[in-house]
């Protein structure tokens, strides 16, 4: 659960009650101890969250780096910033529909109202990005249309003309 979801991590869900489901209903005492002792030092949600995974035995020492560095590129993040980067890891990753997703769920007007336009802007180019992939050329003009009036970026008026060069005539845009 940690590793699919390390995007919500936050002090909502890290705190006594897990400890205490770990020490109960896994009969980890030891970790619950730990992490305990260590939350109550520096309430740094994200190093709980490693001492978990590694306490784990799942993970090999390649795999505890590479999500080493994705906890500590979390801090300091608010919650849109680090869904944004789960929608980033996805689109690396290929997962073209599920980084869509993410990236449509944070346009939606409850959230775009409490970001940046310069987040905003790179959320759109990001869609733009996955709609291009998915050889959806006229939606992925209007997401670079859109990130470019947002915060004028070279890159993003490049992709932009590049979306509109693979349109068909049909698919002109205003």
């Amino acid at each position: 659960f940690l590793e699919t979801h390390t995007y919500l991590i936050d002090h909502d869900w890290m705190g006594e009650e897990l400890f205490a489901w770990l020490e109960r209903e896994l009969q980890y005492k030891e970790l619950a101890g730990k992490l305990r002792q260590l939350y109550r030092n520096t309430k740094d949600v994200f190093q709980c969250a490693e001492l978990i995974l590694r306490a784990s035995g799942s993970y090999g020492e390649q795999d505890l780096e590479r999500i080493h560095g994705l906890l500590e590129a979390m801090k300091g993040k608010t919650g849109m910033e680090r869904r944004k980067m789960r929608g980033d890891l996805l689109l690396d990753e290929k997962k073209y529909r599920q980084a869509a997703y993410i990236y449509m769920e944070l346009l939606q007007p409850d959230y775009a109202r409490q970001m940046t336009e310069e987040l905003r802007g790179n959320i759109m180019h990001n869609l733009g990005v996955v709609y291009a992939r998915l050889f959806l050329f006229p939606e992925a003009a209007k997401m670079f249309a859109g990130a470019y009036h947002l915060r004028k970026n070279d890159q993003t008026r490049q992709a932009y003309l590049c979306a509109m060069n693979y349109q068909g005539e049909d698919d002109s845009l205003e």
